[in-house]
């Protein structure tokens, strides 16, 4: 058979263009419509003529050119209306960064994106601010940051032994440095995916959901927090970084002992060794058709911890640990508010802030993960965390997104149906389930998308949100649905109205301590 013919998006502009690349398979988009402004067809037996073909490429690399895009996304399908978005990730991995792009400009905010002050809550009546001690008079390290800056901090693991630097990157408004009387800045923790890195994450995904211009403009310190890769992990354990191979295989595998592949900078989620939660080869037998096992990697501090397991893609470093440390350090550099601390991540970075709100318990007011959900077994922790320490998490409300078509890590849960990325994920619904027993909420959540758009008017048509009503600890637990595959975020904007509308209601109300 010919090659295929898949058209591809540029990126959602002014006006709509398409490119027609050849040799890219689309036999995995699923339900591919007839027509669209955008359109993915599978044709075999197709003889293009060698002239064609020189002019649809020439086109098509004039229009990202002219553009600005250097880059082409993930193959694309899409009805007239918005509907029924899906993406083919041309890389696994890094689908799981933040790969959603749009045209960045130095104003990219358009007036009505983010939520009015008008319908920002302050949480004020869950109780008082709980300014950090930094807040009673100036140290002096405070200083506006418009633009993302990495900064490093030391952070010891017990289980190692080792102390590791750490790294991540911070915008701060200028508000939050020169704070009026008994005011304090709310701060955000924000976690990047599989192999995404801090900056990209402040001023690539951040800025194009809507997430750094709505924070920054009511006064929130974001920070991105970095995670650790194959050549992090080999330089903090002293040994050499594996070499890539005569194929140009990111991979050594040794002639004994576990592979050592490059997955990528990523999240320690505490499953590691755990072979129960992806797809091997002792499962194919399972199906009836053979399916590509899942790839896997022994990280060098995996091996130090006997944390090997058939299922591992990240490091075995504490990054729990990380995340205390750099709490602590930052409340002694800013003045910030206790009591309005949230977290968010895509993807990885959203599976690592459910893990962290399970391990810290008792610390944040509320969340907003993106396509990120724990794998299956651990929906509620490892043993149960969430309901073990429901006497504190009473106090954490949550939002989630995820988009419909995501083969990476499914809506409904279940194996990923990506090949050779066969993890078993938990079900949102299932995820939101455990959220709503612990605010004994309604455990049948209802439509409040006209609710969130009083707020957020500029919702994506297909976009809905459903929320678990009643909740007696008066908080909320909602999640919001949109149409699109892993990596893509709610067109204009929407995301980051929305979570900050969410989170800014809430504050804890007993003592945060940052210091144990």
């Amino acid at each position: 058979s010919s090659p295929a013919l898949v058209a591809l998006p540029c990126f959602k502009m002014a006006e709509q263009e398409q490119i027609t690349l050849l040799g890219q398979d689309a036999t995995e988009l699923p339900n591919r419509p007839k027509q669209g402004c955008l359109k993915a067809a599978y044709l075999r037996g197709l003889a293009v003529a060698p002239a064609l073909i020189v002019v649809v490429v020439m086109a098509s690399c004039l229009i990202m050119v002219q553009r600005g895009f250097f880059r082409i996304p993930a193959a694309a399908i899409s009805e007239d209306d918005g509907h029924r978005v899906a993406t083919v990730p041309t890389s696994r991995f890094t689908s799981l960064a933040s790969t959603s792009v749009s045209t960045l400009h130095d104003n990219d905010t358009q007036p009505g994106d983010c939520p009015a002050l008008s319908v920002l809550g302050t949480g004020a009546e869950f109780g008082a601010p709980q300014p950090s001690d930094s807040c009673k008079a100036s140290n002096g390290l405070c200083k506006e940051v418009k633009k993302p800056v990495m900064e490093s901090i030391e952070v010891f693991d017990a289980e190692l032994g080792i102390t590791v630097t750490r790294r991540y990157a911070i915008l701060v408004p200028e508000s939050a440095c020169n704070p009026k009387p008994g005011e304090s800045a709310p701060l955000l923790l924000w976690f990047h995916g599989q192999t995404g890195d801090s900056i990209s994450e402040a001023n690539v995904f951040a800025r194009s959901s809507g997430l750094r211009s709505c924070s920054l403009e009511h006064g929130w310190i974001s920070v991105f927090p970095m995670g650790l890769g194959l050549a992090d992990d080999a330089e903090a354990l002293g040994v050499p970084v594996p070499a890539p191979s005569s194929k140009g295989k990111k991979a050594l595998r040794k002639a004994s002992g576990p592979p050592v592949t490059d997955m990528g900078t990523g999240w320690n989620v505490g499953v590691a060794g755990d072979s129960s939660t992806c797809l091997t080869e002792l499962d194919q037998s399972s199906f009836p058709q053979p399916i590509k096992p899942t790839e896997y990697s022994c990280y060098p501090s995996c091996q130090a911890k006997g944390q090997c397991g058939r299922c591992n893609w990240s490091t075995c470093h504490d990054d729990i640990a990380f995340v205390k440390t750099l709490l602590k350090h930052l409340q002694q550099k800013y003045c910030i508010d206790r009591s309005r601390i949230y977290l968010g991540g895509t993807s990885n970075g959203g599976m690592f802030a459910h893990y962290v709100s399970q391990a810290i318990p008792g610390v944040f007011a509320a969340m907003s993960p993106l396509y990120g959900l724990p794998l299956l077994g651990y929906g509620a922790g490892k043993h149960g965390e969430i309901f073990r320490h429901r006497a504190m998490n009473i106090e954490t409300a949550i939002l989630a997104f995820h988009d419909r078509q995501d083969r990476i890590i499914p809506l409904h849960g279940g194996l990923s149906p990506m090949e050779g990325w066969g993890w078993y994920y938990t079900p949102l619904n299932e995820v939101m389930s455990h959220w709503a027993t612990v605010h004994d909420c309604d455990q049948e959540p209802v439509d409040i998308t006209h609710i969130v758009k009083a707020s957020c008017p500029h919702i994506p048509t297909a976009a809905s949100c459903h929320e678990h009503l009643n909740c007696r600890t008066r908080r909320r637990v909602l999640f919001c649905t949109y149409d699109g595959q892993h990596g893509s975020i709610p067109e204009n904007q929407f995301f980051g109205c929305a979570s900050v509308w969410f989170l800014n209601q809430f504050r804890r109300t007993s003592p945060v301590i940052l210091d144990d």
